[in-house]
């Protein structure tokens, strides 16, 4: 249903339901004027002008909103369970969402309640939907179609002076979005850029605005770009466009962090430990201490601890490790330290 307004001199109050062109005087489909008892039945694809006058009092100043329960194809009288329905010009329909490459979108000046009746017809653009029409880009009365192409997002503006004398206006925002991209993995808390240990969490950050989910590591899509407890090493990303405007491949990204514990009894699960992700860190290196200090042994991106000292098997126990590395602040290289500690579990 599209609720209009437009000149109503009448002097009562009533809803009057006008499938032709809306002017002042034209017939209305049912002849009576009363509040509640308007009815049409709505045929799919034509359109239709609901008209509200309060008692002498048109609506010149800003949009009213008013109560219409809709049951089946008519308007029904009962006000209880009532869709709320704003009074205002909206010809040229909804908002349109759209994708990059879609067919050509055509604007009609047509449909507006003064139909053909057109004395001259003002379309604009409004590219950053900040409130200013900075581009004029058709004048005259038979510009009555505008064709809006990909990917030329924007608020468009049509105004209408009728050749009875009224102007009218409606305005549509058109939004073309392109396959979603990824700007970076903004590393919230890792092994190298928070205090804490447990969890690590991110942010993913899209190019661009967009309406977007995000999935990581094969798992369920959310709207939240923030992932919390993401396992340490290599995981994946997929940006989708919830407007159907595509989806990125998986793309890798690293954390640095750590198992807390690891398991090396041969069975080929937990057999190693290292910590993950450095290999995006610059010259790391990884030291391995018992509790007393001793330095067990000493790996690089490629290695791994596999729990023993000098060939022998070292007991179940905590252990602590310092990750060196060279850190860019600023332009300035800074030799970097991380000390934390871990169990092995036998």
């Amino acid at each position: 249903i599209r609720c209009n307004y437009e000149y109503n001199d009448t002097g009562f109050t009533g809803i009057g339901v006008n499938p032709v062109d809306g002017r002042v005087g034209a017939p209305f489909v049912k002849a009576s004027q009363n509040t509640y008892d308007e009815w049409l039945d709505v045929t799919a694809g034509e359109i239709y002008y609901l008209y509200i006058n309060n008692y002498n009092t048109n609506f010149d100043d800003e949009p009213e909103s008013f109560m219409l329960t809709f049951t089946g194809s008519s308007v029904d009288e009962n006000q209880d369970t009532a869709l709320d329905c704003t009074l205002r010009d909206q010809f040229l329909g909804f908002d349109i969402v759209a994708c990059e490459g879609d067919p050509d979108i055509v604007l009609s000046a047509l449909n507006s309640p003064v139909g053909p009746n057109i004395a001259n017809i003002i379309w604009e653009l409004d590219a950053d939907d900040d409130g200013t029409y900075e581009t004029v880009l058709a004048t005259g009365a038979g510009q009555t179609e505008l064709t809006v192409s990909s990917p030329n997002s924007g608020r468009y503006r049509v105004t209408i002076e009728s050749t009875f004398g009224n102007t009218i206006t409606d305005d549509i925002l058109i939004t073309f979005y392109g396959t979603p991209e990824l700007d970076e993995v903004r590393i919230i808390d890792d092994l190298v850029n928070s205090d804490q240990t447990d969890p690590y969490n991110i942010e993913i950050v899209p190019v661009g605005d967009g309406n977007y989910e995000y999935a990581i590591n094969g798992g369920e899509f959310q709207d939240d770009p923030f992932f919390y407890d993401v396992p340490p090493g290599t995981n994946t990303v997929i940006i989708n466009d919830k407007n159907g405007c595509g989806t990125t491949e998986p793309i890798e990204f690293l954390v640095v962090g750590y198992p807390k514990f690891f398991t090396p009894n041969g069975d080929n699960f937990h057999d190693l430990w290292n910590v993950e992700g450095i290999e995006e860190l610059t010259n790391p290196v990884v030291y391995i201490f018992d509790r007393y200090g001793k330095l067990l042994k000493q790996l690089d991106v490629n290695t791994g601890w596999d729990g023993t000292f000098n060939g022998r098997d070292m007991p179940s126990s905590d252990y602590w490790f310092r990750l060196d590395y060279d850190r860019d602040d600023e332009g300035v290289i800074v030799a970097t330290q991380v000390r934390r500690h871990f169990s092995l579990l036998r």
